[in-house]
This record gives C-alpha cells, structure tokens and sequence, in this order.
C-alpha cells in the first residue's frame, strides 16, 4: 500500500513544487522516467508558459501546436510575444481553456478589446496583467500622425480594436499591473488609470512607462504639454477622487515617468509599503534631446524613499548616479543594511558600501582610488556590519594593456574570498573566457552560489565534504531561473 501510495502523481508533482525545481531540463528529465513522472511533472513543465512569434510558416506555429495540444488547462502564467494579428482567434480559443490562468503578458503587439474580454470572460483568477505595446503603437496602428489628414475608415476601425484597452473588469482581483509605452490620448489614459487605481485595492506592484515614439511627435508639435508632469498629473487627479492611497509593494517608473513632487506621489502609494522601487532618471532621445536632463539632476524626488517614509523598502534602482549622491546623504545605516541598489553610473568618489548589494564601477580610468582601494574599503564596511549578500563589478578596461582585466579580477576574487556573506556576484564585463574567469571566482570564494559574466548565468555546485577544494561545477540557468535571483532582477548594465 506505502509504495502504491508513493506512486500517486499527485504526491510526485508535490514532491517536485517542495523541492522548487524551476528548470525547464530537469523536470523534462523526470517527465522521462515512466508515465507515473510524465503525468505528475508534465503539468509543471507547461506552470509558466512564454511563446515568441518566429516568423515560421503559420501552419508549423509552435503557439498554434500547442493550442491543440490539450494542456492548456495546466497553465497559470502565459506570456504571448510579437504575436501576429492573424493569430488573435487562435489566442482567444486558447484562453477558453485556461480556467486556472493568473498571469497574462502581452509583448509587442496590439492588443484587441476581443482578448482582453475573453480573457475576462474565461479566466476567472487573473491577477496579474503585463502589456508592453508596440513602439510606433499610436504612428503605425492607430494612425495618429498629427497632421491635417483625418484618419482612414483603417484607422479609424483600429482604434475601435486596439485604441482603448478596458482594464476595468481586472481590478477587483489586481495584484500587478504593468503598462509600458503608453501611447497617443494620454488624457484618456489618465483618467482610465485613475478608475483602474480606484477599483483595485489590493493592487501591490505597477509598472509605467511613455512610449518614446509618442512623446517625440508630440515634442517636434509644440505639445510638450501632453506629457510633461504627466507622473505628477495622475497622482495628484487621483488624489482628487477621495480614493485612499494604494498599498504598492513595487513601483517601476520608465520612461518620462518622473515623479518630481512628494506631495502627489503620496496621494497615490502609500509609502511605508514599499519594498522595491525602479526611477528611469535618463533623459528621453529619439534621434535627437526630448527631455535632457539637467547635470546637477533629473529632479526626481529620491528623498522621498528615504528611511523616514519607506521604513520597508529592500531594493531601490535608477538609472543614473543621483540615487548614490541620495544614499550618501542617509546616515541610518541600520536602514541602508537592508538595501540592495542599482544603478548604470556609479562614477562617485566614495559610493555608499554599508548595503545589502549593491554596483561597483572598476573600470580603469582617473579616478582618484584605485580598484584595490574600492575593494579594501568595500571589505572593512562588510567587516563592520556583515550585510553585503550581492555585488555586481564593472571590471571593463579601456586601456592597452589586455593584463589589466586579469590583475583587477584577481583584487576581486581577493575581496570575495574575505565578504563571507556574499552569494550572488556579477562582472559585468569579461576579457577571454567568462566560465574561467566564473570558476576563479567560484574557488576563491566557497560561499558563492549564484555568477554571472558578462552574458552568462550560472548556479554553482560544489562536490564533496571540503567547499574550498571540492570539485567546482558551473550549470548554466535558464531564463526562469535567473529572475528568481535578486541580483540578476534588474539589468541595469547591460553588456
């Protein structure tokens, strides 16, 4: 009975979610054992599924095999990329048999009041929607191109399918919300987002962005005005509807969403909530300056995530250096303990060190502290406090001289080898072999368990009993498994 028991593929697939097996390879491999594995695992394999256009004949469309393929009622989370308008039939059907989906992404592509109702209609326990439209969404699509011409009977009928996405029935039960690239009629999506905001309580992360293309025809028309404080704008008309502020977690804001005022962000999160927060305090350019930020700053308020009103906050990004010139000015240490910071440019003399992770630039230039002296100080604040738990290094060399990278890894895998609690590291940049250069470090430093190198992500495993001189082996994650690693959340250097 015990062993008849120990069979049950429900018993197995448990056995595989305690476990937290993410990788796509290794499950497969279960599948592969016998038919009691291949009908617990299976339905894991297909948990998350993300399905890119790939430009194949439509007839041999990977999305249209499974469509037919009598899985779908296993998938919680669907992610649909540059999926061609011929195939929004076939993606309706598809979410017809998804009764238990809770996370629905839409990448690249218009998206159709007919998806978004049958997946209101179909799929009951949608929490979580993510929508990054097309670029030339409001150009190409809609056919705003504020001239003199009225729209074709084309346009116009396009508009009608894709102009005005209805979010409103999702609220209720929203969890997260991201809208990237905000296109044309940015009035209406002011005043859609507000009644979204009202409607979803438990609304807990939210992603804004402004489409480049759309703010670039309205700054080359005089109308700056339809975006400028557009952030600012919709906080404070929020406000304005006696709606409670909302208990974000997670507040991403992309392009030209600067929040510039304290007083309006406040009407719209409630700022004790906070643990993650993500500022795009670039400028915008489309071939030429749209909004070019000042050099003494962009006029993003980061005072207002300091410790007095984001008692919670764990992670904070930017995309520039102010969020550092910001640290430097905290003197709650206890707080910045618990930080872990991002940021592009970290070019300053002495960067803040008591955090959780935290960037370091290396790169030779003229700078007044050397590498090994960054490093030294970096391993005296940790010898203080013991907090640091991730690093990312630019260690890039722009010199002659092809040594320089080696000497300068070498001063890392010194300094890692003394930062005992550090377990996630990445170089941002690699000369030669990047598995070498993230074997030296893995041996230097026994406590790593998660590196990447320039474009590589590895998980590492150590043979035997002795940590420091067991075998050392690289396994290469998958997509889904380098988000589940804090410090690979956010690619603000990219290679």
């Amino acid at each position: 009975m015990s062993t008849r028991f120990a069979c049950l593929p429900e018993l197995l697939r448990c056995m595989a979610q305690e476990a937290q097996i993410r990788s796509r390879k290794q499950l497969a491999t279960l599948c592969r054992v016998n038919k009691t594995f291949y009908a617990a695992i299976a339905p894991l394999l297909l948990i998350d599924v993300d399905f890119v256009d790939t430009n194949v004949p439509w007839s041999e469309s990977p999305l249209r095999a499974f469509a037919v393929s009598g899985h779908l009622r296993h998938v919680r989370s669907l992610t649909l990329r540059s999926i061609r308008g011929q195939d929004d039939e076939l993606v309706r059907n598809m979410l017809l048999q998804m009764p238990l989906l809770q996370k629905f992404s839409w990448i690249d592509s218009p998206l159709s009041v007919t998806i978004l109702a049958a997946l209101h209609a179909s799929c009951p326990n949608v929490a979580s929607i993510h929508v990054q439209f097309p670029y030339y969404m409001g150009q190409n699509v809609l056919g705003y191109m504020f001239d003199d011409e009225p729209p074709s009977a084309e346009e116009l009928q396009a508009r009608q399918i894709f102009g005005r996405p209805d979010l409103t029935v999702f609220a209720p039960n929203l969890l997260e919300l991201t809208l990237h690239d905000l296109y044309e009629e940015f009035p209406w999506w002011k005043s859609h987002l507000i009644e979204v905001f009202r409607k979803a309580p438990g609304l807990r992360k939210l992603e804004l962005s402004l489409s480049v293309s759309t703010i670039s025809t309205y700054s080359l028309n005089d109308e700056r005005e339809h975006f400028d404080d557009f952030f600012d704008e919709l906080c404070n008309a929020y406000g304005e509807t006696g709606s409670p502020p909302l208990s974000l977690h997670s507040l991403k804001l992309g392009k030209a969403m600067y929040p510039t005022n304290l007083a309006a962000l406040q009407k719209l999160a409630k700022l004790e909530s906070l643990r993650e927060v993500y500022l795009d305090n670039s400028g915008v350019y489309d071939n030429v300056d749209i909004i070019l930020m000042d050099p003494e700053g962009s006029g993003v308020i980061f005072d207002a995530f300091n410790p007095t009103h984001c008692p919670n906050l764990r992670r904070i990004s930017a995309d520039d250096w102010e969020v550092y010139q910001f640290l430097a000015s905290v003197d709650d240490h206890a707080w910045m303990r618990q930080l872990a910071v991002s940021c592009r440019n970290t070019d300053m003399e002495n960067p803040p060190l008591y955090l959780r992770m935290l960037n370091l630039d290396l790169e030779a230039d003229e700078k007044s502290l050397s590498a090994s002296e960054v490093l030294d100080q970096l391993v005296a604040a940790d010898a203080d406090c013991g907090s640091l738990e991730g690093l990312a290094v630019r260690l890039r060399h722009e010199g002659e001289d092809p040594s320089a990278f080696d000497e300068t890894l070498d001063l890392l895998a010194a300094a890692l080898s003394k930062l005992t609690g550090v377990t996630q590291v990445a170089v941002i940049y690699c000369e030669g072999s990047a598995k070498a250069a993230a074997l030296k470090l893995a041996k230097a430093a026994p406590h790593l368990r998660y590196i990447r190198v320039f474009q590589d992500y590895w998980k590492i495993w150590r043979d035997g009993h002795d940590e420091v001189n067991g075998n050392i082996r690289l396994e290469k994650l998958e997509d889904r498994e380098i988000t589940d690693v804090e410090l690979f959340h956010e690619e603000i250097w990219d290679p």
